[in-house]
């Protein structure tokens, strides 16, 4: 969260001339709530059903480029659906510049009511492993939005 995916993913399709896909905003519409209303009145083990149902539902030759949110990957059928599906690209961006990014957003589930940067720390000592898996990494500290998406375009094409 707060890496830059929406952003960067939306320049990636542009490039490519393909569509843009945010998994939350599809998962959204399937529920016809916010992420935020699934977390709280359903929790984060039914969001995660939904998102992995929806991941699922992509079909791979429409050429999409698909931002998801940084959780999907803590399923391993997931992890499997997507490198089935195509590449995947993982926008690593330093925790303290991450917590800045995000220091005035209260929308985010896993971050409400905590200190951010802690709660950014333990995701990422869980997830960096996973997210490494089978992704091409891309440092994006000090990347532009534009920088970043040109150098995806250049790894997928």
């Amino acid at each position: 969260m707060g890496s830059g995916k929406t952003t960067i993913g939306k320049l990636v399709a542009q490039r490519l001339g393909r569509p843009f896909i945010d998994l939350d905003k599809e998962i959204e519409k399937k529920e016809n709530r916010s992420i935020n209303d699934i977390f709280d009145q359903d929790g984060e083990e039914y969001f995660r059903q939904v998102e992995a149902e929806v991941l699922k539902s992509l079909q791979p030759e429409r050429y999409m480029v698909v931002a998801t949110g940084g959780g999907i990957i803590l399923n391993e059928a997931n992890r499997q659906e997507m490198k089935d599906k195509g590449h995947i690209i993982y926008l690593n961006v330093p925790i303290e510049k991450l917590a800045s990014r995000l220091n005035e957003d209260y929308e985010r589930p896993l971050l409400k009511n905590k200190e951010k940067e802690e709660s950014l720390l333990e995701l990422n000592k869980e997830r960096q492993p996973l997210y490494r898996d089978g992704a091409y990494e891309l440092d994006t500290g000090n990347l532009t939005p534009l920088q970043a998406a040109k150098e995806i375009v250049e790894v997928v094409k």
